[in-house]
């Protein structure tokens, strides 16, 4: 299920940056477009699946939200910075910046901050359904796992009440 929702919520998004690209007609190289939004897609979807690989190891949401939230912000946080510095590299590394004279005005920390902030937004919704769906998947194995315990138990009283009753019947038929 991971895989499906990781691929398919990557996928809209790039889809989506591709239709919104070309509803704005940008008056850029359609190839710089493409390859821009692949980069910052493909890039979201390793540093989110490194963000589950954390959480998972950590056991961060085994524990209780109000213990965890603080340790989530942070993470969403230095995952937002992560995507920030990658999506910058992979631009240096294959001349993917929109304009030169951007990148003149703006020093390295500016960049990386506008990048990591905009990408923190998609982050959070990202670790938001996550979690959403860990504790509600949790909580449904609770309820089964409950459920299967109630059975059992009624299944031995039932035992204990046969157990009881089998004597008794039997002491009945031999005075009758």
């Amino acid at each position: 299920m991971y895989w499906v929702l990781q691929l398919g919520g990557w996928g809209t998004f790039l889809a989506g940056s591709l239709v919104l690209a070309n509803i704005f007609n940008l008056e850029y190289a359609e190839a710089l477009i493409i390859n821009r939004t692949i980069a910052m897609t493909l890039t979201g979807f390793l540093v989110s699946h490194l963000l589950r690989v954390v959480l998972k190891n950590s056991n961060l949401l085994q524990k209780k939200l109000e213990l965890s939230i603080g340790w989530l912000l942070l993470s969403l946080a230095l995952s937002s910075f992560l995507y920030g510095l990658l999506v910058l590299a992979s631009f240096e590394a294959f001349d993917l910046f929109l304009s030169q004279e951007v990148i003149e005005k703006l020093n390295l920390g500016q960049l990386l901050l506008a990048v990591s902030l905009e990408m923190g937004s998609i982050m959070l919704v990202w670790l938001t359904i996550y979690c959403f769906y860990h504790y509600y998947a949790d909580s449904r194995q609770r309820q089964l796992d409950k459920l299967k315990l109630e059975g059992i138990i009624k299944q031995m009283e039932l035992k204990t009440l046969k157990a009881h009753l089998n004597p008794h019947f039997i002491f009945n038929s031999l005075n009758s």
